[in-house]
């Protein structure tokens, strides 16, 4: 990667092998460092690239074998997409009856 340039999400996602909306929406989700020209224009640097590249990365597992402290879920909190869904089975349940 050329240093000095700025790469494009359509570069980007063939450089990590990915699609050009998920690069986008981590830039959406404020995820990752990027410029923005105007309106809807995204660039990002080689360094930037390298963050996005991290931020994908897969830590390995312990390797003494022990078992990892599990992530609570609660931590995570609900999506709206989630708390939609559970009211869409609340109605139907109800309806049901």
């Amino acid at each position: 990667m050329d240093a000095e340039r700025d790469y494009t999400p359509a570069e980007v996602a063939a450089l990590l092998r990915t699609s050009e909306w998920w690069v986008r929406e981590q830039t959406r989700r404020m995820r990752v460092p990027h410029q923005r020209y105007g309106r809807g224009r995204i660039a990002f640097t080689a360094a930037q690239v390298e963050a996005l590249r991290a931020l994908a990365a897969v830590p390995a597992a312990d390797p003494a074998g022990q078992q990892l402290p599990a992530l609570a879920l609660v931590e995570l909190g609900a999506t709206a997409r989630s708390r939609a869904a559970h009211r869409r089975a609340r109605v139907r349940a109800a309806n049901t009856t």
